[in-house]
Formats: structure tokens, sequence, C-alpha cells
């Protein structure tokens, strides 16, 4: 088994997604890398998900 991170990205930066990222943050071996959401100017994104890229949507 590799001892790297897993990387996770979230879509949509909801309730359920801040709970989320706030477990990946305690994790030792997850690492929040990725948002996409639909108003990635939105005010806060960035601090409520440091270290996140804030994508423009939910394609890939």
């Amino acid at each position: 088994m590799t001892s790297g991170k897993i990387r996770w990205g979230i879509l949509g930066p909801g309730s359920i997604a801040k709970s989320f990222a706030g477990g990946v943050a305690q994790s030792r071996t997850g690492e929040l890398v990725a948002l996409g959401a639909r108003n990635p100017a939105k005010p806060g994104l960035a601090e409520t998900f440091p270290g996140a890229r804030i994508l423009n949507g939910y394609e890939a």
C-alpha cells in the first residue's frame, strides 16, 4: 500500500461540504484539493475551504 494522501474534491460548498471538509482537515490520510462551485467568486469560499482550488462549475 502506498503512503500518499487521498486527494478529495467536493462539488458544492453547502453545509454538508463544510462538515466533510472539516473531517478531511483532521485526517492524516486525506487532503482537500478542489471545490466545484456555481459561483467561485462567492465571498468566503477560500477561507472556508483553505488550500482547495476553487473551480467554476461541476463539469470535469
